[in-house]
């Protein structure tokens, strides 16, 4: 079964589409605090292997897509591992307290 043609999306995908990136964007800033954070006067280093490590695993990600619509013929099925992986990444932002210090996390 080969995955449908160009141009046969429905009518809310494009809007569900740009919603789904807007919210992913609006993360971007917010992913960046901890690192400087964490970092301290290496945060320029912590925030360098976010950056390498997002930029790897989306080369890679977007690879591995293609093969998954291939091999099981719809882009529906493709997509749900990637969502999987979306909300799991997610999860930690919300063990993080705003308010708490890390020099408190480390006994400082």
């Amino acid at each position: 079964m080969s995955p449908p043609a160009v141009g046969t999306a429905q009518a809310g995908d494009s809007r569900d589409l740009a919603a789904g990136l807007g919210d992913m964007n609006g993360m971007l800033p917010v992913s960046r605090a901890p690192s400087v954070d964490l970092g301290r006067e290496h945060s320029g280093v912590v925030s360098g292997a976010m950056n390498t490590a997002g930029q790897l695993g989306s080369f890679l990600s977007s690879i591995a897509f293609g093969y998954m619509v291939q091999r099981f013929g719809s882009y529906d099925r493709a997509i749900l591992p990637l969502a999987f992986m979306l909300l799991v990444s997610g999860l930690p932002f919300v063990l993080i307290n705003p308010a708490a210090s890390t020099d408190s996390a480390r006994g400082r």
